[in-house]
């Protein structure tokens, strides 16, 4: 991948864990073989077996990290400071958006992470 394209991957991780979404290796490999897809090349380049842990190294900002089941999490993080963090993203993205009033509901703790946790994940 070229430089602009790594960093673009690696704006995009860090804008998902940002949002509260740590992606999956699969994922984020998915997302580098569309990137160079769109290249357009014959025959179709995909990045290699080895080539995720390599990449983590070169960001400098990356790190791979094991999921932990949510009870443990949730010992470790209940915090005032971590709720008005988490708050003040919320508002953040609210703001930068533009989501109105009647836009945002109501969900459960588990509501938009269905189907989202994996053993391991990405993070800055």
């Amino acid at each position: 991948m070229t430089t602009f394209e790594e960093k673009s991957l690696k704006d995009w991780i860090i804008y998902l864990n940002y949002v509260g979404i740590a992606p999956k290796h699969e994922e984020v490999r998915a997302m580098a073989n569309k990137m160079l897809a769109a290249r357009g090349t014959t025959p179709r380049i995909i990045v290699g077996a080895n080539w995720l842990p390599i990449f983590v190294n070169r960001s400098g900002e990356l790190e791979i990290r094991i999921s932990q089941t949510r009870d443990l999490v949730r010992t470790n993080s209940e915090t005032p400071e971590i709720f008005s963090e988490w708050f003040a993203r919320v508002r953040s993205t609210i703001s930068e958006f533009g989501i109105i009033d009647d836009d945002v509901y109501n969900v459960d703790e588990t509501g938009f992470a269905i189907g989202m946790l994996a053993p391991s994940a990405m993070t800055p």
